[in-house]
């Protein structure tokens, strides 16, 4: 093969592989909350992070209710931002033991600079409302 050939071959390849080192999303990895500040027994919640090409950070993951005591788990979560604002999101799961949902996905600001993640039992009261009953002592913060 001649050298000019060579040449056209690479360079036709360049963009192709800019295209998918680029990709629509880079991820920044998965949490477990077992064994961190945020865990709590009876809860168990997991998931990924990943930001997007619009610097968004996005959130996902699921939420485990791991003990048949009759009470429901809940994951917390806060958000700080650069400018000291705050977002706070709270997942309920009441199906009830061994049960599992998804806690769907949450996307976050570019300014986002840490996302805290509680893991909390929740209990009924006798009127039948559901309120959080006992958190984990700390958070699993993730920073970014």
């Amino acid at each position: 093969m001649k050298l000019t050939s060579k040449a056209t071959l690479a360079l036709a390849a360049v963009p192709a592989a800019l295209l998918l080192m680029a990709g629509p999303a880079s991820a920044l990895g998965g949490y477990d909350l077992t064994g961190s500040a945020g865990d709590i027994g009876g809860a168990w919640a997991h998931g990924t992070t990943w930001r997007t090409s619009d610097s968004r950070v996005h959130l996902n993951g699921e939420l485990k209710d791991t003990v048949g005591d009759g009470k429901g788990a809940a994951l917390k979560i806060h958000a700080v931002y650069a400018d000291g604002g705050t977002r706070d999101e709270l997942v309920r799961n009441t199906s009830g033991n061994q049960a599992v949902v998804g806690i769907g996905e949450y996307n976050f600001a570019s300014s986002v600079r840490r996302i805290e993640l509680q893991e909390c039992l929740l209990s009924r009261a006798s009127d039948g409302s559901i309120y959080i009953s006992s958190c984990a002592g700390g958070a699993q913060v993730l920073y970014f």
